[in-house]
């Protein structure tokens, strides 16, 4: 694992927030899904707002058919059970698919879901304190990255991230982990497909 590579993905994370305006968790309520592929943000948002959006990106990958790459942090492999049947259908319609997390789980082998599912353990990195959903493929990129916060007000677990649609942003992340797996992750720029 490359340390210098997760120092990249902390600055890359900081200069992003900085660009981007700061939006409230309704906005993901007020606007179509298709509008979504338009804007890009900046926010503090709830469990239940970062899996909606989170789906929102997942079934954009999935439209695909097949083309577009999906790679996407639980935190802890755990968090995945509750979403394993999606996830199941989801691998189905993707190109290929990275899930990241902390190993909490006595199985592993329950969450590779087809041969083009990569597990990519982040026990002990600074990676399990991020949840995020990137997407890559020929026509589309899209980059969810947050930062799990404390709530001095609210019980839960809240995030501070950002969205975008922008498909140089989601190469630049998977980039990143890229340098940080380079044993997992293929380099997006190596034969990139259009």
């Amino acid at each position: 694992m490359n340390v210098y590579a997760l120092t990249a993905l902390e600055e890359f994370y900081r200069q992003a927030m900085s660009a981007y305006i700061p939006q409230g968790e309704d906005l993901l309520y007020r606007v179509r899904r298709d509008d979504l592929s338009h804007l890009s943000f900046r926010y503090t948002f709830s469990v239940e707002a970062m899996t909606h959006i989170s789906h929102i990106l997942e079934d954009a990958a999935a439209a695909q058919r097949g083309e577009a790459d999906l790679h996407v942090s639980f935190q802890r492999l755990s968090r995945l059970l509750s979403q394993i049947s999606r996830y199941r259908h989801l691998a189905g319609s993707l190109h290929g698919l990275w899930i990241y997390g902390s190993w909490d789980v006595p199985d592993v082998d329950t969450f590779r879901l087809n041969k083009r599912t990569t597990l990519i353990n982040t026990e002990g990195t600074p990676l399990e304190a991020y949840w995020f959903v990137i997407v890559q493929g020929p026509g589309i990129g899209m980059c969810l990255l947050a930062r799990e916060v404390p709530s001095l007000i609210h019980q839960g677990r809240y995030y501070e991230g950002f969205y975008t649609f922008e498909r140089s942003v989601a190469l630049e992340a998977i980039g990143i982990l890229h340098r940080i797996f380079p044993e997992h992750v293929p380099d997006p720029t190596a034969g990139e497909r259009k």
